[in-house]
């Protein structure tokens, strides 16, 4: 049984790369666009930043109404490929990004030092504040690809790194130790 399908999307290039659903059977997804005119709701975010940003978006239990949607980016290109969601319904989201311009808030890193690097976000409840959205990675190429959340609100990030610099504490790996590791 299919119990709803919808199209998502402007007039370009769309992507979806994740899916989460919450208690009361709201349904999260991320993924990327290079379309000018994706369907902005509320959000952080009403324009694309340029070339290709991530986007979040939430749709009610029914899919009848888009809750909330929102561009997230700078001027390179971001790709959001993983989300999460907790019980308040917050949205974590992890991907990739080149821009040098992505927004930060509480960021562990202030500046982009690779090529590419990961980085993971939180958004509240309505979609419309970012509550923290940070660069991870070293100098080289980082790409978040999966994200969890606790019920402590504690975040998990997973993907792949070419950086020897990777910010690494304490795990059963100290070093890179290939062309591409996992973190």
């Amino acid at each position: 049984t299919i119990t709803y399908s919808t199209y998502l999307g402007g007039s370009g290039m769309s992507a979806v790369t994740g899916v989460a659903v919450d208690s009361g059977g709201n349904s999260y997804i991320t993924g990327w666009t290079d379309a000018l005119d994706f369907p902005v709701v509320g959000g952080v975010q009403a324009v694309n930043g340029g070339n290709v940003d991530a986007f979040v978006a939430k749709f009610n239990s029914t899919g009848t109404t888009l809750l909330y949607a929102t561009y997230i980016g700078g001027r390179g290109d971001d790709r959001a490929a993983a989300i999460a969601v907790d019980s308040s319904g917050q949205a974590y989201v992890a991907g990739s990004t080149s821009s040098n311009t992505f927004p930060l808030v509480s960021s562990l890193t202030p500046y982009l030092v690779g090529t590419k690097t990961a980085f993971a976000l939180k958004l509240n409840a309505t979609g419309n504040t970012l509550l923290y959205s940070t660069y991870l990675g070293g100098t080289a190429y980082d790409v978040g690809t999966a994200i969890a959340v606790d019920g402590s609100g504690n975040t998990y990030v997973a993907g792949d790194t070419q950086s020897i610099n990777f910010p690494n504490s304490g795990g059963v790996q100290a070093v890179n130790a290939g062309w591409f590791d996992a973190f």
